[in-house]
Protein backbone atom coordinates (compact mmCIF):
# COMPACT_ATOMS: atom_id res chain seq x y z
CA UNK A 1 0.00 0.00 0.00
CA UNK A 2 1.59 3.40 -1.07
CA UNK A 3 -0.45 5.37 1.96
CA UNK A 4 1.19 2.79 4.58
CA UNK A 5 4.62 2.74 3.13
CA UNK A 6 5.03 6.81 3.41
CA UNK A 7 3.33 6.84 6.96
CA UNK A 8 6.10 4.38 8.03
CA UNK A 9 8.38 6.97 6.54
CA UNK A 10 6.57 10.03 8.38
CA UNK A 11 6.85 7.95 11.62
CA UNK A 12 10.90 6.66 11.38
CA UNK A 13 11.45 10.31 10.60
CA UNK A 14 9.59 11.84 13.66
CA UNK A 15 11.83 8.98 15.64
CA UNK A 16 14.72 10.34 14.28
CA UNK A 17 14.41 13.93 14.95
CA UNK A 18 12.92 13.40 18.40
CA UNK A 19 16.36 11.55 18.98
CA UNK A 20 18.29 14.02 17.34
CA UNK A 21 16.33 16.57 19.29
CA UNK A 22 17.05 14.86 22.55
CA UNK A 23 21.31 14.71 21.70
CA UNK A 24 20.98 18.33 20.98
CA UNK A 25 19.34 19.25 24.69
CA UNK A 26 21.27 17.17 25.99
CA UNK A 27 24.47 18.60 24.52
CA UNK A 28 23.31 22.23 25.57
CA UNK A 29 22.55 21.56 28.74
CA UNK A 30 26.43 19.77 29.37
CA UNK A 31 27.97 22.51 27.97
CA UNK A 32 30.34 23.99 30.68
CA UNK A 33 29.59 27.94 31.40
CA UNK A 34 32.47 30.26 31.11
CA UNK A 35 30.42 33.46 32.90
CA UNK A 36 28.89 33.69 36.28
CA UNK A 37 25.69 35.54 35.98
CA UNK A 38 25.97 39.16 37.82
CA UNK A 39 22.63 39.50 39.82
CA UNK A 40 23.69 42.98 40.78
CA UNK A 41 20.38 45.74 40.17
CA UNK A 42 22.73 48.48 38.58
CA UNK A 43 24.50 45.88 35.54
CA UNK A 44 22.86 46.89 32.61
CA UNK A 45 21.66 44.43 30.05
CA UNK A 46 24.37 43.77 27.86
CA UNK A 47 23.78 42.66 24.28
CA UNK A 48 26.45 42.41 21.82
CA UNK A 49 26.22 43.91 18.70
CA UNK A 50 30.01 43.68 16.78
CA UNK A 51 28.88 42.37 12.72
CA UNK A 52 32.79 40.55 12.37
CA UNK A 53 35.91 40.55 14.34
CA UNK A 54 38.64 43.04 12.49
CA UNK A 55 40.95 45.42 14.28
CA UNK A 56 41.29 47.12 11.19
CA UNK A 57 39.92 50.70 11.10
CA UNK A 58 39.70 51.24 7.15
CA UNK A 59 36.44 47.65 7.48
CA UNK A 60 34.61 50.28 9.23
CA UNK A 61 35.36 53.30 7.13
CA UNK A 62 37.50 55.40 9.62
CA UNK A 63 39.47 57.90 9.16
CA UNK A 64 41.29 60.34 11.51
CA UNK A 65 40.83 63.55 9.84
CA UNK A 66 38.69 65.16 12.52
CA UNK A 67 37.54 64.14 15.89
CA UNK A 68 34.56 62.35 15.43
CA UNK A 69 31.88 61.93 18.68
CA UNK A 70 32.58 58.38 19.65
CA UNK A 71 29.39 58.37 21.48
CA UNK A 72 27.73 55.35 20.55
CA UNK A 73 30.06 53.70 18.68
CA UNK A 74 29.73 49.59 18.64
CA UNK A 75 32.35 48.24 20.69
CA UNK A 76 33.79 46.48 17.93
CA UNK A 77 34.34 49.70 15.84
CA UNK A 78 35.83 51.67 18.83
CA UNK A 79 37.93 49.22 19.40
CA UNK A 80 39.35 49.54 16.30
CA UNK A 81 39.44 52.89 16.37
CA UNK A 82 41.79 53.12 19.39
CA UNK A 83 44.00 50.95 17.99
CA UNK A 84 44.69 52.61 14.98
CA UNK A 85 44.41 56.50 16.48
CA UNK A 86 47.12 58.52 18.39
CA UNK A 87 47.14 61.54 19.92
CA UNK A 88 44.39 63.20 20.92
CA UNK A 89 42.34 60.66 18.87
CA UNK A 90 44.14 58.25 21.09
CA UNK A 91 43.16 59.64 24.18
CA UNK A 92 39.68 60.29 23.39
CA UNK A 93 38.95 56.91 21.78
CA UNK A 94 40.38 55.16 24.88
CA UNK A 95 38.44 57.80 27.31
CA UNK A 96 35.32 56.18 25.50
CA UNK A 97 36.28 52.46 25.35
CA UNK A 98 36.85 52.93 29.43
CA UNK A 99 33.44 53.93 29.98
CA UNK A 100 32.07 51.44 27.65
CA UNK A 101 33.95 48.98 29.92
CA UNK A 102 31.89 50.12 33.31
CA UNK A 103 29.10 50.18 30.96
CA UNK A 104 29.11 46.48 29.63
CA UNK A 105 32.26 44.57 30.97
CA UNK A 106 31.53 41.08 30.29
CA UNK A 107 30.37 42.31 26.96
CA UNK A 108 34.25 44.03 26.60
CA UNK A 109 35.80 40.82 27.48
CA UNK A 110 33.93 38.87 25.09
CA UNK A 111 35.07 41.10 22.60
CA UNK A 112 38.35 41.34 23.15
CA UNK A 113 38.69 37.57 23.67
CA UNK A 114 37.97 37.45 20.14
CA UNK A 115 40.96 39.55 18.69
CA UNK A 116 43.27 37.36 17.92
CA UNK A 117 46.61 39.54 18.08
CA UNK A 118 47.54 38.90 21.51
CA UNK A 119 49.32 42.25 21.48
CA UNK A 120 46.37 44.08 20.44
CA UNK A 121 44.24 42.78 23.36
CA UNK A 122 47.02 43.62 25.69
CA UNK A 123 46.93 47.67 24.15
CA UNK A 124 42.94 48.10 24.76
CA UNK A 125 43.20 46.23 28.35
CA UNK A 126 46.30 47.86 29.14
CA UNK A 127 44.60 51.23 28.42
CA UNK A 128 41.80 51.01 29.75
CA UNK A 129 43.31 49.81 33.34
CA UNK A 130 45.33 53.35 32.29
CA UNK A 131 42.35 55.46 32.07
CA UNK A 132 41.26 54.90 35.38
CA UNK A 133 44.61 55.41 36.69
CA UNK A 134 45.24 58.49 35.22
CA UNK A 135 41.79 60.43 35.38
CA UNK A 136 39.67 58.42 37.07
CA UNK A 137 40.58 55.73 40.13
CA UNK A 138 37.17 54.95 40.54
CA UNK A 139 36.01 52.16 42.73
CA UNK A 140 33.56 51.22 39.86
CA UNK A 141 36.53 49.80 38.15
CA UNK A 142 38.25 48.08 40.89
CA UNK A 143 34.42 46.28 41.65
CA UNK A 144 34.09 45.18 38.28
CA UNK A 145 37.76 43.89 38.23
CA UNK A 146 37.02 41.43 41.17
CA UNK A 147 33.55 40.69 39.68
CA UNK A 148 35.34 39.72 36.35
CA UNK A 149 38.14 37.47 38.15
CA UNK A 150 35.93 35.71 39.74
CA UNK A 151 33.33 35.24 36.40
CA UNK A 152 36.10 34.03 34.22
CA UNK A 153 38.99 32.17 36.05
CA UNK A 154 40.47 30.75 32.65
CA UNK A 155 40.74 30.47 29.27
CA UNK A 156 41.13 33.63 26.96
CA UNK A 157 38.85 35.34 28.92
CA UNK A 158 40.42 35.11 32.24
CA UNK A 159 43.45 36.40 30.63
CA UNK A 160 41.28 39.13 28.98
CA UNK A 161 40.89 40.40 32.69
CA UNK A 162 43.79 39.19 34.22
CA UNK A 163 46.11 41.94 31.55
CA UNK A 164 43.02 44.30 32.74
CA UNK A 165 44.16 43.83 36.20
CA UNK A 166 48.10 43.48 35.66
CA UNK A 167 48.25 47.04 34.03
CA UNK A 168 45.66 48.57 37.02
CA UNK A 169 48.28 47.90 39.49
Amino acid sequence: MPGGENQGGKETMRRYLSVLLLIVLAGCAAAPHTALPVEEPDWRVEEPSWRMVSTDPADYGITYDGLPDLEGWPLDKLAAYCLGADGIYAEAGFDRLYHYFLEAPHTCVAYFSLIQDEGQREILCGQIAAVDAAWYQGAEFREILTVLAQAYSGGIEGSVVQSIKHEEN
